[in-house]
This record gives structure tokens, sequence and C-alpha cells, in this order.
């Protein structure tokens, strides 16, 4: 039985429709997952906030609660 699913990220592109996609159909699917969003050390901090802060706004309009995340 999977435990949770790791979804990478490139934190260094705005929020892509395929990723948001994705992470709807683990949703429905009921799988657990956290999202990992990688590359960080390619941008200033700011940026990375900011498109990490995209990333969770695109999230919100369809999840009530935001997944686990890491940014590495």
């Amino acid at each position: 039985m999977l435990a949770c699913a790791f979804v990478l990220i490139d934190v260094n592109i705005k929020p892509q429709k395929i990723d948001l996609e994705f992470i709807n159909f683990l949703g429905e699917a009921e799988v657990p997952f956290a999202i990992v969003y990688t590359k960080s050390d390619k941008s200033k901090p700011h940026e990375v906030e900011a498109n990490q802060l995209a990333f969770r706004t695109a999230l919100l309009q369809d999840w009530q609660y935001l997944p686990t995340e890491f940014t590495t």
C-alpha cells in the first residue's frame, strides 16, 4: 500500500496546468501526497516565496486544505 506520494514541483516556474490536474487526480483517488518544491537554490528567496504563494493560491481554488509542503 502506498503511504505517501511526493509530487515534485519546480519552484522556479509558475503553477502548470498539468501539475494542478495531477494533484487533483491524486485527491480524487484518495492518494496521500506531499508537495516537494525543487530547485529553490536557483532563485532568490522572494521569487521562491512568490511562486509557492501562486501555487498555493491555485490549489485553494479546488482544495479546502493544503497538503504538506517541503522546499529543497
